[in-house]
Order: structure tokens, then C-alpha cells, then sequence
């Protein structure tokens, strides 16, 4: 892989760990060229594509997303918590890929109108679904702080 290539894995990298709120995983490349443990975890956590991150193709992201949702047990708070929160950061992820794939497409020194429009819609839908994960997670923590002060007692 070229010092170019690299590059270019660290930045989606380094997009995706940004939308998600975590940090970026070091190493990225293991010693016989290919990805890390370390990115490989990262990927399995938070809905990140291997394709998309070592070559930019979005199309695992969109079938992700369009996929049919996890099922769940209807009983299970965290069960149904962890499949919107998977559901949650893999679309996080596809808007983050959108706005790379419409920077780069648009070029980033002589950016047009129409592209700009674009960038600024995808950044909205980016901070909206972050804005619905934080209620999520509050939501989770209603739930949840209740049982563990219970079981403190």
C-alpha cells in the first residue's frame, strides 16, 4: 500500500471515528500489509466498513443501511437499544462517507454552489442523527438508572 493509500484509509478513518465519537485505531495496516486487529474491532463495534475505509467503496455502508432492521426481543431494553444504535451509527457512517465521496467529486479548491448545497444537507442529516443518538442514549439512562439504584439497595 502506497504512502498516498495510507493516507487516504487515516483520513476515512479518521472521518468515520470523528462522526461516531471515538478515537482512531492505531495500527491501521498489520505487518503482512493488510488491516489491522485493531481496525477490524473498530469496524465490528461501530458499523464501519472495511471496504469503505481501506477503499473508499460505500456500497457495503448503503446495504447496511438499507438492510432489513436487526431483530430484536421486544422484552429486551438492550437488545432493542443496541440494534437503533447499530442502525443509528452505520447511518451515521454512510452521511459521513456522502459528504467525502461529494468533496472529493466536487473538488475541494473550487467547490460549486450545487456542491456546497450538498455538502451542507449531508452535514445536517450527519448532526441530526448524532442529535438522535444522544436522546437515544438518554433514554437508555431513564431506563437503566432506575434498575441499577434498585439493585444497589
Amino acid at each position: 500500500m502506497s504512502v498516498k493509500e495510507v493516507g487516504k484509509v487515516l483520513k476515512r478513518l479518521k472521518l468515520y471515528a470523528q462522526a461516531v465519537g471515538v478515537e482512531v485505531p492505531r495500527p491501521i495496516i498489520n505487518e503482512d500489509g493488510g488491516p489491522s486487529s485493531e481496525v477490524i474491532d473498530f469496524c465490528e463495534k461501530h458499523g464501519a466498513s472495511l471496504d469503505y475505509i481501506y477503499t473508499g467503496d460505500v456500497t457495503p455502508l448503503i446495504h447496511a443501511v438499507a438492510s432489513k432492521p436487526k431483530e430484536f426481543d421486544e422484552t429486551d431494553f438492550r437488545d432493542a437499544h443496541n440494534a437503533v444504535d447499530y442502525h443509528l451509527t452505520t447511518t451515521i457512517g454512510l452521511a459521513c462517507a456522502l459528504y467525502d465521496i461529494g468533496r472529493e467529486a466536487d473538488g475541494i479548491c473550487n467547490p460549486t454552489d450545487e456542491g456546497m448545497a450538498l455538502m451542507g444537507l449531508i452535514t445536517t442529516i450527519k448532526e441530526r442523527l448524532e442529535a438522535i443518538a444522544d436522546l437515544r442514549q438518554s433514554e437508555w439512562d431513564a431506563i437503566i438508572q432506575p434498575r441499577q439504584n434498585a439493585f444497589a439497595e
